[in-house]
This record gives structure tokens, sequence and C-alpha cells, in this order.
């Protein structure tokens, strides 16, 4: 196969023609080398003679042995921070428009790897199902479009999201067995599919994968995300590459939008789509309604609880914005992100909500809180009021008036002068200041139970009125970082902390998993919250969609499970096989050399030792 050929197929992989071509370069035209060069694997390129250089070092020198290169893993780099822009995506100058329709390859970094690294897809006998759930891996983290694989995970144990993404596609969904690896697979594009959708028919191909073995429909117990990744859709791509997005909270928004559009652009639009993920807030000020896919908490808005920070960014410090801001529309599942800032300190030991009433900031109970906070503010005056008749009560131009009026009363008596007109006075005073200290008291259990801030306050108001009971949302995940978070398992009470293990190379060699309850996870976060206000996102549901009776309506999709399960129960025996052949092998070899061990102490060399002991002692 020639040269132009093979960078036609490795470009209808995704490559774009200069990855092809510097890949098929540098592997000598090979172009199973160069895919694995284009995806990360170790390639064997012959070493150069010392003739064949262009300029002749007199001080270097030829290895041909990989142990004698000495191990400067101690000087690399550590990964690229989270929140800045991956240099996994990437095309050409000349592409960089907004026009480009065309697939826009991956390209990944070079990286040496020490031999100790093994990768957890090395080995097939890895990913046998054991018990627990799915799970989904990057093969490196600390880049931004690394966080599709906590968010879909999350989104994937609601049927409701099962239902509307896993629609059938209306083609065959051509099996590749690498998929499960994240090596490149030979997926053909139908003949008859628009080209403006092949962008979003591979990434749908590759997200319905994702979204059914999250489901439980593949018997192995983990896959790579590579293919998800490297298949994005190209609106993402080219935001990623242009440095249009740099943060997590600039991604995560553009990552709902871009679910969307190729919704949209593969089924036709949709409004269940719409109110999965898109929210409506209306500046009344402003005049103006914006459209959100996930609420932003900058750390100056940041307080102790879900609560207080949104009571400060819809409401403000002191209510001074009460009714500018509000929700109108709230969509099913809503993404609340805390902006990171390591550098304040001004509220930290972040409490998280596990239940949530979000419509509490929407202009449908708008009405009830203002009338609430106006009761509040009326009830401010009147106990002020009844404060000052006390305090006259108490005191007269400086003087105590029940001291005045007891040492009075004690003088005029004394004179034998009749005092009971002011012992009645005495009374009287005193019966008012009780009067006044329980009107006092009953206004202030009001002035508490009026109190906005407090959002049982209003739950509790809005019962005693004929209304609609605002819609209750349940925590489902939060995300730490692109390879640790935590997921409510479908639908139930069950919480799964997932964090991917890596080594010093970036390479994930292994994956911690474990089983929680919402108590530990508050206290998880307490403790990561402790100093700094660190980065994470919070998601929620709307509990009409935590339903968990979730049934496969995709024979294409299940068709491709059915033949990879098929597939990998044969690598499976394979593997079996071959661990048996060494195993056979190892006792073979013991035998022998236990064999040879036994002829080496044969009865004759023992009777010469002993005789050469003898002679040794006549001597």
């Amino acid at each position: 196969m020639n040269s132009d050929n093979n960078i036609k197929k490795l470009t209808e992989m995704g490559f774009s023609e200069e990855q092809a071509a510097k890949a098929l370069n540098i592997t000598k035209n090979d172009v199973e080398s160069a895919i694995a060069y284009l995806f990360e694997d170790p390639i064997e390129i012959d070493t150069p003679n010392a003739n064949d250089q262009l300029v002749p070092y007199n001080d270097s020198i030829n290895v041909s042995n990989p142990n004698d290169i000495p191990d400067f893993s101690s000087y690399q780099t550590v990964p690229q921070e989270y929140g800045s822009v991956s240099e996994n995506v990437q095309y050409d100058e000349e592409e960089r428009t907004e026009e480009q329709d065309e697939d826009i390859g991956f390209e990944h970094y070079e990286y040496f790897e020490r031999p100790a690294d093994v990768c957890i897809f090395d080995n097939v006998n890895n990913m046998q199902k054991e018990d627990g759930p799915p799970v989904i891996l990057n093969r490196r983290c600390g880049f931004l479009e690394n966080y599709y694989i906590p968010i879909i995970t999350i989104l994937a144990q609601l049927t409701e999201v099962k239902s509307t993404f896993l629609k059938s596609l209306g083609y065959e969904l051509q099996y590749d067995s690498n998929w499960a690896i994240g090596k490149p697979q030979n997926i053909n594009i139908p003949s008859d599919l628009d080209e403006s959708k092949e962008s979003s028919f591979k990434f749908f191909i590759e997200l319905q994968k994702a979204i059914g073995f999250l489901d439980g429909q593949s018997k192995r117990s983990f896959i790579s995300g590579d293919c998800l990744i490297v298949s994005l859709p190209n609106d993402m791509k080219k935001r990623l590459v242009n440095n249009r997005i740099e943060t997590v909270d600039e991604l995560l928004p553009k990552l709902y939008e871009s679910l969307q559009d190729n919704y949209d652009a593969m089924f036709g639009h949709e409004d269940i789509v719409d109110k999965l993920f898109k929210s409506s807030v209306e500046s009344v000020n402003e005049e103006l309604i914006n459209n959100i896919f996930t609420f932003d908490v900058d750390a100056e808005y940041r307080h102790k609880s879900l609560y207080d920070s949104f009571n400060e960014l819809f409401w403000g410090s002191d209510l001074e914005m009460l009714g500018n801001v509000r929700l109108i529309d709230t969509s099913k599942i809503l993404t609340i992100q805390l902006v990171g800032d390591e550098d304040s300190y001004a509220d930290t030991n972040f409490q998280v909500d596990e239940v949530f009433y979000p419509e509490l900031y929407s202009s449908e109970y708008y009405p009830i809180v203002s009338e609430m906070n106006n009761r509040r503010n009326e009830i401010i005056k009147q106990r002020m009021k009844i404060s000052n008749e006390i305090m006259q009560l108490n005191s007269f131009e400086g003087k105590k008036v029940k001291g005045f009026l007891k040492t009075t009363i004690e003088y005029l008596k004394g004179q034998g002068n009749d005092t009971n007109d002011l012992y009645q006075l005495s009374e009287k005073i005193d019966n008012q200041k009780v009067t006044l200290t329980k009107d006092l008291d009953s206004l202030n259990e009001s002035y508490t139970r009026l109190d906005i801030r407090n959002y049982e306050n209003v739950l509790e108001n809005i019962r005693s009125q004929d209304v609609k009971f605002p819609t209750k949302y349940a925590l489902i995940g939060i995300v730490l970082s692109d390879s640790e978070y935590y997921y409510k398992y479908k639908g139930s009470s069950t919480w799964i902390y997932q964090k991917g293990i890596y080594s010093s190379n970036n390479i994930v060699v292994d994956y911690e998993i474990d089983e929680l309850d919402f108590m530990a996870i508050q206290q998880d976060i307490l403790q990561y919250t402790t100093t700094g206000a660190k980065p994470m996102s919070l998601i929620y549901a709307s509990v009409d969609i935590l339903d968990n009776s979730f049934s496969l309506d995709n024979n294409k999709l299940h068709d491709f499970f059915t033949s990879d399960n098929t597939e990998y129960s044969k690598q499976l025996a394979e593997a079996e096989v071959s661990r048996k052949d060494r195993d056979m092998g190892d006792r073979e070899d013991m035998k022998q050399r236990s064999s040879d061990s036994s002829e080496s102490n044969s009865p004759e060399q023992d009777e010469n030792e002993d005789r050469n002991d003898d002679t040794l002692i006549d001597l």
C-alpha cells in the first residue's frame, strides 16, 4: 500500500493529514505502527548506526538496550493542571476557522514511559466483571476534555437520560474489539449519512457505547474513555483547540450545550433535551432573560452551604437584590459549579445538602418570599417601637422608674401619707412591661419564622398556602476532578466513590472504588474544603426523573454488546489457555532442574566424595 493510501486510511480514522504523515514518516510507512504511535503505544524504531548520522558527533553513542538509559523520571514535570487547555486536541493552523466542518483529529503527548508502569488496559484478565458498578477510566488525567467521563457516568444513572440518548441511530453499530481499551477503531460512516452529521454520528456511537456499558450491558468491569474523548464532536474540538475553553467552569456549560446541539443534529430538536439541561434566569432591572446550562458560584458568593451561597447570588448579601434576579425555568438536571479559589479563606468547610429546592429562587415563588420579607421588615419596626416603650417604662430623665417609685413610696409611707396611688401606678407599669415583653417575644418568634434566608421557613410558609409545592431535587453527583468523583448509583441510596490511580508518567495503573453513605460523603467534603475554596461541581436531579425502571430498547446497541461479550469471553478463554501453558512450562522447568540436581548428587559421586573425605581424614 502506498503512502497516500496509508495517509487516507489514517485520516478516515479521525487524524489530520499532518499527523498521519508525521506518524508514517517516523514508522517508515507502517500503518499499524503509525496507529500505535498516534495512540501513545511504544514503537520500535531502528536505532541509526554511527555511519548513518548526518553529522558525526564525537560525544554521542548508540544505545541498543533501553535499560542502559538512565532513569530521569524524578526530573519529569507534573501533569498539566486541571483547568488548563489540553494539548490532546489539535488541528492545523489553516483549519482554525469558524466554518471548519471536517473532523478534527487528536494528537496525544509523547512521553517516556518507565518499564515499571503497566497500564491497567494491558491485561485482559484485569477487566473481568466483578461485584460493583462498571467503571470508565481516562488513560491519562489532568485534561479538560476528560471531564466528559465523570459527567457521563453521573448522568447515565438516570433513566430519562438513558431513554433519551440511547435512541437507535438507524445504522448498525460496527463492532471493533478495540473500543474497550481505547485503541483506534475501523468505523465506517454510512454512505447515505449527511456529511454535516458525521461528527455528531461518530460522537453518538461512542456515547451510546459508554452509556450502555454503564447500564451494565457488558461483561467487562471497566473500559477506557479514550474512544469517547477522541470522538468529541467538532463544536467541542474547535472550542478546545482555539483556547475558547480554558477552565472547567467554562467547559461544563459548553459540554451540555454541545450534547443538546448534537442530539438535535441526529434526532431533531425535542423539548425533552432542553428541559434536561437548560435553565432560564431573568434580570428584571436589565430586562434580560439568559439561558444557562450551569450555575456558577464564584468564591465571593461561596459560603458554608448551597442555600447560603444561592441566597447571596440571587438576593444579595443584605437582600438588596431580592426580586431582581429570578429563575424562570429550572432544568431537570442542575449543575452547580463552585468555582475554585484556594487563596480565598472567607468560608471554608462546605456543608453539602442532599436535597435542594432551587425553585425557591424562581419567579413563581417570588410573591411569597417578598411578602415574608416585607412582613419581617414591618416586625422590625414594631419591635423597635415596643422596645422604646419598654425603655421609657424602665427609666425617666435618667432615673430608673422602678427604683424611684419604690424610694418615693417608702418616704411617703414614713411620713404617714397615703401611697395607694403610687402602688397602683407601680403595678400598672409592671403589668404593661409584662404585656409589652410578651408582645416582643411573639414578634421575635415571627421574625425568626419569616427569615427567608432559612429555606425551611419558606417551605413552611408555602405549605400553609394553597399553592403548588416546589420541586424537590436530589444530589446525584459531586465532581472533584477529571479522575475523582462521587455519584448515586442508579437512583438508589447507594453512593459510589471513584478515583483513578496514575503512575508518575501519568498512566492509569489502577482505580479505587468504594460504596458510601451520604453522611460519609458530607464528612469527606467538609475535610476537602477545610483550607481554601477548592473547586467542585454539584449535580442535582429532579426527583421525578430518578425512577430506575429502565429497559434497553435499542436492538443495534444490544447486538453490539452481545458481540463484545462473545469476543471478550473468547479473549478470556485464550488468556486462560496461555496461562495454563505457562504454568505447565514452569512445572517442566522445575522438574528438569530437580532432575539435574538429582544427577549431580548420584551414589557414585557421593561414594567418591566419601573416599575423598576419608583420605583427607587419614592425612
